[in-house]
């Protein structure tokens, strides 16, 4: 199953969970919120989360010069940066 597919499924799951949730506590007063975290923990159950940090891992190493470690490279040099200018301030 591809991530695509893997998501439409968690999405139809957090429909489904909602829906659940929203019979399952008809007679609570907290029914609305109950219902959402119903969704909530299907469509974490279905792998929906995981589809969605693996597509925002990616867009960020995407969009860092030379991955994730340039990125952590890049902000080393800035605090090392911030730090000497502080310290010849003094």
């Amino acid at each position: 199953m591809n991530e695509k597919q893997q998501f439409g499924l968690a999405a139809a799951a957090f429909v489904a969970g909602v829906a659940w949730g929203s019979f399952r506590h008809r007679g609570n007063g907290h029914a609305p919120v109950l219902a959402l975290l119903q969704g909530c923990e299907w469509f974490i159950a279905y792998g929906g989360a995981a589809v969605l940090i693996g597509w925002l891992r990616a867009a960020l190493d995407d969009g860092a010069e030379g991955g994730a470690d340039g990125l952590v490279d890049e902000r080393l040099t800035r605090i090392r940066r911030v730090v000497t200018e502080q310290s010849n301030e003094d």
